[in-house]
C-alpha cells in the first residue's frame, strides 16, 4: 500500500511534523483493537476508533491511510479495514525497531 510507504518516509525525512515514538504506539495500540473490531464485525467500535484516530492531528499520509479506512467501514468492507490497520501496524513497528 503506497500509503503506509509514504507514512514510513516522510517519517524518516520529516520527522518535525509527523508522529513519533509515543504517537506511534498510541496509534498501533488503536489499530491494533481497530482490526480486531473489524475481526468480529463490531461497525460501532471500529467506526468510533478510526474517528477518535482522526481527530488528532497526524503526518498526510497517515491522515491518507485513516480515510482510506473511513472510506472501508462505509462500505462494510471489515476485511480491507483489518488487512489495512494489520500493514500500517507492521509498518510502523519496523520503522520503530530501527
Amino acid at each position: 500500500m503506497p500509503c503506509i510507504e509514504k507514512l514510513v518516509s516522510t517519517a524518516k525525512t520529516n520527522e518535525s511534523s509527523a508522529p513519533i515514538g509515543e504517537e506511534y504506539s498510541y496509534l498501533c495500540k488503536k489499530l491494533l483493537i481497530l482490526k480486531e473490531a473489524c475481526e468480529s464485525y463490531d461497525k460501532n467500535t471500529a467506526k468510533a476508533i478510526i474517528t477518535e484516530l482522526r481527530k488528532k492531528t497526524w503526518s498526510h499520509p497517515t491522515e491518507e491511510v485513516l480515510g482510506r479506512m473511513a472510506a472501508y467501514l462505509l462500505r462494510g468492507d471489515f476485511g480491507e479495514v483489518s488487512s489495512a490497520a494489520e500493514r500500517t501496524i507492521r509498518t510502523i513497528t519496523t520503522f520503530l525497531a530501527r
